[in-house]
């Protein structure tokens, strides 16, 4: 009879099919493109080329070379929902390999497994594999510079490698923008072992790799990044994400409860576990574990997030929800480490511990990616906005003398699949910002007079009204409220 260690080592490849397969359902699930989607999808098919390294429209920001594969997507296979989401889905998948290489070299087989696990399972993960925006290719060019990391070594030093690894670093510094992060973390992390050890020729060719590093990051900002600080896309990324950057200093017990509160809600969106005072206790007993036994990881892994972590106090990057999914991978190896700690030290005396422990880090994932696989939805994540099937609605019913009349909101997405569906965005009427002027919503809606359809889809709906005789309402005043 085989081992159990003899089909324990084919558990990470069979867990990567699995989170292979849930990130395929998610692509092919096709949802409608939701609001921040319909934005950036604008401007893939709207702009050209050289217009891609200016300020987006519609506040939008995003790397350019994201947005350049983006745009060769489109044009290669055609305006639609899965060229837009390919290369999000191909990063998504390529991180799962990427990840597993990195957690074999970091951990030992019982912590691979739960680490992989926990990255394949991942509801945050998932989703954004097959969203249009470039938080799920963070997150493969972060794991891609981890990666490259394992390689760099005194003894590997020679030209050609110096030239290899700061070629990496200077290209993805173009196709993710919190690549700045890792790429500080790891060059300060190495710096610090190099000098620990007195290793002044690594010190030497590891400055070579930060310089092209740097040159990169300046040619990005001559030619795109001073452009977009000075725009109002990151005034208004700052307005937006006012509760999303660290108070420096702390001065209030408002600025400590903001450090508490982010701690704990890091571990619920972006990585995906709910029991976060389980999942903290887990990844500090990692951190400690890590520190011990491997500093030079240690750091690599825990200084992006610092180093991010204050870029968020000068009021430069937010630090909460997607826009920190690159920091996840970081997340899960911290807690596989504590996980196969608390195993290594518990599995004599009460081997029953570290199997409530993973079953409680598991829970959440697992029926996330149960109700995913069940039911094709990614409704977990974010409501779906389903306007597609609204608009074929439309499409069946609509007369020639009918007046197409949208809520504001969803004026871009409307936009986004108006050819597709036989519509043109200048026969419509659009509503007033409601948000902005609710009593001019209701005076917008006054003229509604006699509903004659109603059809609703997941997150969208569309009524259809007779205006031919206006029903009298009372006058508006500031008692009336119309639900």
């Amino acid at each position: 009879m085989r081992s159990l260690s003899h089909y324990a080592k084919y558990s990470p490849w069979i867990i990567i099919s699995l989170g292979i397969i849930l990130r395929l359902i998610q692509y092919i699930i096709n949802r409608s493109l939701w609001l921040d989607e319909s934005f950036f999808a604008l401007n893939i098919v709207n702009k050209t080329f050289p217009e891609l390294f200016k300020p987006l429209d519609y506040m939008q920001v995003a790397p350019v070379g994201f947005l350049v594969i983006e745009k060769l997507n489109v044009q290669l296979f055609g305006n639609n929902e899965y060229a837009l989401r390919l290369f999000p889905l191909i990063a998504g998948i390529s991180a799962l390999f990427l990840f597993y290489k990195i957690a074999k070299h970091v951990l030992t087989k019982e912590g691979v497994i739960i680490a992989v696990g926990l990255f394949s399972l991942s509801g945050y993960l998932i989703y954004y594999s097959s969203e249009v925006k470039q938080y799920s290719s963070d997150v493969a060019v972060a794991l891609l510079l981890y990666t490259t990391t394992l390689y760099i070594r005194p003894e590997r030093f020679s030209l050609p490698y110096i030239f290899l690894y700061g070629i990496a670093g200077a290209v993805a510094i173009w196709f993710s923008n919190p690549s700045v992060f890792i790429l500080a973390g790891i060059g300060l992390s190495l710096l610090l072992t190099f000098l620990v050890k007195k290793d002044w020729l690594g010190v030497g060719k590891l400055s070579i790799i930060c310089s092209i590093w740097l040159l990169s990051f300046a040619a990005f900002y001559l030619l795109v990044g001073s452009s977009l600080v000075m725009s109002d896309n990151v005034h208004v990324m700052q307005g937006g994400w006012s509760d999303s950057f660290m108070p420096l200093p702390p001065i209030s017990f408002s600025d400590f409860k903001w450090y508490i509160q982010t701690f704990f809600q890091v571990f619920r969106s972006p990585v995906g576990i709910n029991l976060t005072g389980i999942a903290a206790l887990t990844i500090l007993i990692g951190c400690i574990s890590m520190f011990a036994k491997n500093k030079q990881w240690f750091f690599i892994l825990l200084s992006p997030v610092a180093i991010t972590l204050l870029a968020s106090g000068f009021h430069m990057y937010p630090f909460k929800g997607r826009l920190i999914l690159f920091i996840v991978p970081a997340m899960l190896l911290f807690i596989a480490e504590g996980v196969e700690y608390t195993w290594n030290k518990t599995k004599s005396a009460s081997p029953l511990i570290v199997s409530i422990l993973v079953g409680l880090l598991f829970s959440h994932p697992i029926l996330y990616a149960s109700y995913h696989a069940m039911t094709q939805s990614s409704h977990a994540i974010r409501p779906v906005e389903d306007i597609k099937t609204v608009m074929c609605y439309l499409k069946e019913h609509k007369k020639e003398e009918d007046i197409v009349y949208l809520y504001y909101a969803s004026k871009n997405a409307f936009n986004y699949y108006a050819k597709r569906y036989g519509f043109n965005e200048d026969e419509c009427i659009i509503g007033i910002r409601a948000i902005e002027d609710w009593k001019g919503y209701i005076l917008d809606l006054d003229s509604i007079g006699t509903r004659l359809d109603c059809f609703k889809a997941h997150g969208a709906s569309i009524y259809l009204y007779d205006l031919s005789t206006k029903i009298e309402k009372p006058a508006f005043n500031d008692n009336t409220f119309l639900e």
